[in-house]
């Protein structure tokens, strides 16, 4: 299944005047390809696209948040037990809610987006409260079998891929990858596109491949 990738390699690797290649890919896809041509690749040179700090995350959501004209407020457990003024209590909780934003999504502005999202709970009137950031938890995806975590490892792989894709490539019954999607769906683990293809929803990306990379599911 993976002619097309070979073909590709052979374009890049040909000697050609004035012409370069320029790949852009995601990591669990870049560790999974450099294994298998590990001697076909010959990319000059690579790039890794670096993490952002917690003061580049604070600075994009604040911007977003700002045109909402919302008005802020952070959850108890948020806010110093000892403060001496309110603007130092707030100043605070602020501090505490970027540091694990930045924590959370290990550096992704992303996932770090969907996490400020999903702390957030509107109240009354003009008013937001923000709560502790988090991801959502291991347990939830326990129940799921083997079968339902090589539909989803192939799809971290893929990023995005349809139903017939995922079966040609993890070789299982289409009525198993058929379950393992609707039970994603039900779940809000995947998400399905206009393009009908499915992709894991970002909220649960480093949930998804944290649990697939315990299982050697994934590497790298």
């Amino acid at each position: 299944r993976l002619e097309g990738m070979r073909a590709f390699l052979e374009c890049v690797n040909a000697k050609c005047v004035n012409l370069y290649w320029v790949l852009a890919l995601h990591r669990p896809a870049w560790d999974y390809l450099n294994r298998v041509f590990r001697r076909e690749q010959r990319f000059v040179t690579q790039f890794q696209i670096p993490r952002w700090n917690a003061g580049e995350i604070r600075k994009l959501i604040l911007s977003r948040h700002h045109r909402s004209r919302f008005r802020l407020q952070y959850d108890e457990l948020l806010l110093a037990a000892k403060a001496s003024t309110e603007t130092t209590n707030l100043r605070a909780a602020e501090s505490r809610v970027f540091n694990l934003l930045w924590e959370q999504s290990n550096g992704n502005p992303e996932q770090a987006l969907h996490l400020w999202l999903a702390a957030a709970q509107k109240c009354k009137g003009s008013l937001v409260r923000i709560g502790l950031p988090a991801r959502p938890p291991l347990t939830a995806l326990a129940p799921l079998g083997d079968d339902a975590f090589f539909v989803y490892a192939a799809i971290v792989i893929h990023r995005r891929a349809r139903s017939e894709e995922l079966v040609a490539c993890t070789n299982l019954p289409e009525a198993i990858v058929r379950h393992a999607l609707k039970i994603g769906i039900n779940l809000q683990v995947l998400e399905y596109g206009e393009d009908r293809r499915y992709g894991i929803r970002p909220l649960w990306y480093y949930t998804v491949i944290t649990l697939l990379a315990r299982k050697n599911m994934l590497h790298g």
